[in-house]
């Protein structure tokens, strides 16, 4: 067991925050690394099947925030849907303003939205930056957007490109109003062209979001595995 600082999000949220890295042992009570100073929030990531270590955290003031579900899906099964009207491209510095706006306004049930002790804005603004880090290449490997036929940007798919192959789909989010219009399943389907060589494309969700759990099911994934995550406000 390891806490390791997280200084992005504890600037973020104006306090420490840490993160509880879990082993194959079933208590934190010998967890190594700089110790949290209150305030702070301390968050972990425990697999599902892991229910005596999840126990033992409730048991020391965690709280189960969130349940991820993990989906893949092999490049040769994704879906690859093309649109006469709307246009998928590359990211550029211009585009900052439209993606940033669409990321504060686009999350409601991940994990920062969902803790009670974290303020909307504070979650919304942790969206908006997490877009940004990629615009300015602090994150990730692409960003695409989509843009309707007046080049208005509508929507925007963050990835990460990693050496076995393998592609996350590490953030994506749509303008509410081109929402179940297709948009999402178009610049998902752009990975084909924009990064041919994938071998996989893996993408988290929460389990409570059923709408987006049926949405990646009808484009191919499959799920993988499921997390707890796991938040301790002090």
């Amino acid at each position: 067991m390891l806490y390791q600082n997280d200084s992005w999000l504890a600037e973020r949220l104006g306090k420490n925050v840490f993160n509880l890295v879990t082993d194959d042992r079933d208590t934190i009570d010998e967890a190594e690394g700089e110790k949290p100073i209150s305030p702070a929030l301390i968050y972990s990531k425990v697999s599902s099947h892991r229910t005596a270590l999840v126990s033992n955290m409730i048991k020391k003031n965690f709280h189960i925030i969130d349940i991820n579900v993990l989906l893949h899906t092999p490049i040769s099964s994704l879906v690859n849907k093309k649109s006469d009207i709307l246009n998928v491209r590359h990211a550029t510095i211009d585009d900052q303003e439209a993606l940033t706006s669409i990321a504060y306004e686009g999350f409601t049930l991940d994990r920062f939205h969902t803790d009670p002790q974290i303020s909307n804005q504070h979650a919304s603004q942790i969206k908006a930056d997490w877009v940004m880090n990629y615009i300015l290449g602090k994150r990730g490997d692409l960003t695409l957007v989509i843009e309707d036929e007046n080049n208005n940007v509508q929507g925007f798919l963050l990835l990460i490109h990693k050496e076995n192959r393998d592609t996350i789909i590490d953030l994506i989010a749509m303008n509410p109003a081109y929402r179940g219009q297709g948009a999402g399943t178009i610049i998902i389907s752009a990975i084909h062209e924009f990064l041919p060589k994938t071998r996989q494309v893996f993408v988290g969700t929460q389990l409570s979001n059923y709408g987006s759990i049926n949405f990646y099911s009808k484009l191919g994934f499959k799920i993988d595995s499921t997390t707890f995550m796991l938040h301790r406000h002090i």
